[in-house]
């Protein structure tokens, strides 16, 4: 990719539109919808520029419960740290289907 000028700036554009979707969205908390039916569990990068407050945010979305793993890296933490984090992604999948991963939360 980084050696095509074409590709890169496909690759660019795409960034640039998630970043700005990411930066456009405002929680509306007055809005009253009702959280997930499911658990949320997100994967972050200590070093990517969201800090923890707003990950665990998440946990607002959860209905099902919430569970957050951090990772060494940026971004793309994913491609730096792939083995740890397919192992990790593969435990919480296999919690999620046996039912002891994620405790519900009442849902008000």
């Amino acid at each position: 990719m980084f050696a095509s000028a074409e590709l890169m700036r496909i690759t660019l554009d795409v960034l640039c539109a998630d970043y700005r979707v990411c930066r456009s969205f405002a929680y509306d908390e007055a809005a009253g919808e009702p959280p997930l039916p499911l658990p949320v569990h997100a994967f972050a990068g200590r070093q990517d520029d969201i800090d923890a407050q707003a990950m665990s945010a998440w946990s607002v979305e959860a209905g099902g419960g919430f569970t957050l793993d951090w990772f060494e890296g940026g971004h793309f933490f994913i491609r730096q740290h792939e083995a740890t984090f397919l192992a990790a992604l593969a435990r919480r999948l296999g919690q999620v289907v046996s039912g002891a991963g994620l405790a519900p939360r009442a849902i008000a």
